[in-house]
C-alpha cells in the first residue's frame, strides 16, 4: 500500500510523518505561553478558530538544547486518531513523497535520538535515511502527561 508523507527536520536528522495527519502547516505563528508547563509545551495557537496546544519536538525529542524559535519556524498542525489536535514544532519542513509501507525497515532500539516506540519504521533511500514517526505514540494523551523533561 502507497502512502503519502511530509519529511521533516529535527536537528540534523531527517523525520517524516503521513501527510493524513497533517492538518495544515503554519510559519511562525504566534503561541501564547502556558505557565507551569514542561520546557517542550511552547505553549497555544489559535488556529482558525481552535485553541491548539503546541509541543516542541526538537526539546521533546533533544535533539536540540536551545532551539531558536524565529520568523522562520514552523509548526505542523497534527491530527490524532481521537480528533484532538496538536501543534508540533520542527526545524524545516522538506518535502512530500510517495512511499509504500512494506519498504520500510524496522525501528532500531538505538541509533536515532527518538525511543523505538515512537517510530513506524526506517525508509532507506539512497543516503538518506528518513525516520518514519508514530504520531498517534508521540502525541498519545497519557504518554505526553507523564513525560517529563530536564528544565536545564
Amino acid at each position: 500500500m502507497r502512502q503519502e508523507i511530509i519529511k521533516f527536520l529535527l536537528g540534523s536528522e531527517n523525520f517524516a510523518v503521513e501527510t493524513e495527519k497533517i492538518r495544515e502547516i503554519v510559519i511562525a505563528p504566534h503561541i501564547t505561553a502556558l505557565p507551569n508547563t514542561e520546557k517542550w509545551v511552547k505553549g497555544v495557537i489559535n488556529l482558525r478558530g481552535d485553541v491548539v496546544p503546541v509541543i516542541d519536538l526538537r526539546l521533546r525529542f533533544h535533539t536540540a538544547c536551545d532551539p531558536e524559535y524565529d520568523a522562520r519556524s514552523v509548526v505542523m498542525a497534527v491530527r490524532t486518531d481521537d480528533e484532538r489536535m496538536i501543534g508540533v514544532i520542527v526545524d524545516a519542513v522538506k518535502d512530500m513523497e510517495e512511499i509504500s509501507f512494506e519498504d520500510l525497515s524496522p525501528a532500531p532500539e538505538i541509533g536515532t535520538s527518538i525511543e523505538s516506540k515512537y517510530i513506524k519504521g526506517l525508509l532507506k533511500k539512497d543516503s538518506e535515511m528518513v525516520v518514519i514517526m508514530d504520531m498517534e505514540r508521540v502525541l498519545d494523551r497519557a504518554d505526553l502527561e507523564n513525560s517529563t523533561c530536564q528544565n536545564g
